[in-house]
């Protein structure tokens, strides 16, 4: 088993075009006889497991906003890989209130707009359209906003070399990653090149 780190490449990357100048990174594991993944085997979930407990994950599939709690992980074993975790902070709990605010005034506000009624004016909170399926990309200003704030904050995504971290380098996800790695018997390789990274 391994860890393959990279310098996350902007230019190639049409998934997130960040172009504030914070460095990130992307975190790859391969299983020890097999593809790459951190949902391939039991170590990787493990690994998972170690770096997102206790956060606040926003999904990218649905905009689920839940927390990552030993409880969640545990009642919820197939989770989605896909989306945004952060940890959680006054400026992200009061963005979830009003978020929660938002989609039960949106609600509300249907009946009104049918029988042409005033409406609740309709708030929007940082996951507000945080991510757009059409594009399948993260609104890349509200991304900055919260790296640029000092928010530790990791995104969970997949490609062709399997589910995957971008991650900042002086983050708690990156040193979470680092101990568990140590835990595990996990090396970890820096690499500069995606062709340094197995495929199998």
């Amino acid at each position: 088993m391994q860890v393959y780190i990279i310098p996350y490449n902007r230019v190639n990357n049409n998934f997130l075009n960040i172009v504030s100048s914070i460095e990130l990174f992307e975190v790859y594991y391969k299983t020890e006889n097999g593809p790459l993944g951190f949902n391939e085997d039991e170590k990787g979930r493990t690994l998972f497991r170690a770096i997102v407990e206790g956060t606040i994950r926003y999904s990218a599939n649905n905009g689920e906003i839940s927390v990552m709690d030993a409880s969640y992980l545990s009642e919820n074993p197939m989770w989605s890989f896909e989306g945004v975790f952060i940890v959680p902070t006054e400026f992200i709990i009061t963005e979830i209130a009003k978020e929660n605010d938002l989609r039960l005034t949106i609600i509300k506000n249907q009946p009104l707009k049918r029988y042409g009624k005033p409406i609740k004016p309709e708030i929007p909170s940082f996951f507000t359209d945080l991510y757009n399926k059409t594009t399948g990309k993260y609104t890349e200003y509200k991304i900055e906003t919260v790296l640029e704030k000092g928010i530790d904050m990791t995104i969970g995504t997949s490609d062709s070399l399997g589910s995957h971290f971008i991650m900042k380098r002086d983050s708690v996800f990156m040193q979470r990653l680092v101990s568990s790695c140590k835990d595990l018997g996990i090396v970890i390789k820096h690499v500069v090149s995606y062709r340094e990274i197995p495929a199998w």
